[in-house]
């Protein structure tokens, strides 16, 4: 029974401590990189990936990657800034954009659409097992 305690007292901490953070390692590349397996909303308007720097009708990949040992299915959930909206934070979420990850070490989602390049969008993890990275790339306006 102690010990049962104290591995819930050392773990409550890093629940606490998870982060979920956004960072841009070169032009058209967003990267999250998420500590737990499940993601918080995005809530900076630099957050997520400026659709901004697309061409009408070029496409985003969305990549996926475990960055743990235990793979399971899971999904990414969709969100969009729209700062013209009544909402405070101005992301919105958007179910019908989330994107299905079969248990495997990386998943590649290829070729989505962009018709009206504008605002932001962002993938978070929803119940994967382990941390992971989500890596949004897309074409540049030429």
């Amino acid at each position: 029974m102690k010990r049962w305690l104290i591995a819930m007292m050392l773990m409550a901490p890093l629940a606490a401590g998870a982060t979920t953070t956004w960072s841009y390692p070169k032009a058209l590349t967003a990267k999250l990189v998420e500590s737990t397996g499940t993601g918080s909303a995005p809530t900076l308007a630099t957050d997520g990936f400026p659709l901004g720097q697309l061409q009408a009708n070029n496409g985003l990949a969305v990549v996926y990657e475990s960055t743990g040992t235990a793979f399971t299915a899971c999904s990414l959930q969709a969100y969009v800034f729209l700062p013209e909206s009544a909402v405070s934070t101005h992301w919105i979420r958007v179910p019908d954009l989330d994107l299905s990850v079969q248990a495997l070490v990386a998943q590649a989602f290829p070729g989505l659409s962009v018709v009206s390049p504008r605002n932001r969008v962002a993938w978070v993890p929803n119940g994967c097992a382990q941390p992971g990275i989500v890596w949004i790339t897309g074409t540049a306006v030429k």
